[in-house]
C-alpha cells in the first residue's frame, strides 16, 4: 500500500497554523498529520512500514484561496498577514 497525503511538521505551531487555514480553505477539513501520527496509526493497524520517502511540495497562497468565500479568505490572510506578530 502507497499513501501519499500532506503532513505536517512536528511542530505544535505549524501543525495548528496549516490544518487552521485548511479548514477555511474547506469546511470539511479534519486533520493533517504528522509523519509520526501516520507511522503510529499504521502500526497499531499492524501494518509494517518498508519505506519512509518523505518530501517538500511549496504551494503558493491561491491555493488556499481560489474558490472560497470571501470571509474565509479574509481569515486566511488575515493568519498569513499576523505570522510575523505570532512568531516573535
Amino acid at each position: 500500500m502507497v499513501i501519499d497525503d500532506r503532513s505536517v511538521p512536528e511542530d505544535d505551531f505549524v501543525d495548528k497554523l496549516m490544518n487552521d487555514l485548511d479548514r477555511y480553505h474547506d469546511a470539511s477539513h479534519v486533520r493533517q498529520y504528522r509523519s509520526s501520527e501516520w507511522q503510529r496509526m499504521l502500526q497499531t493497524s499492524r501494518f509494517v512500514i518498508e519505506s519512509l520517502n518523505p518530501y517538500t511540495q511549496h504551494r503558493r497562497i491561491s491555493s488556499h484561496t481560489e474558490g472560497v468565500e470571501d470571509a474565509a479568505v479574509d481569515k486566511i490572510l488575515d493568519m498569513i498577514g499576523n505570522l510575523d506578530n505570532q512568531i516573535n
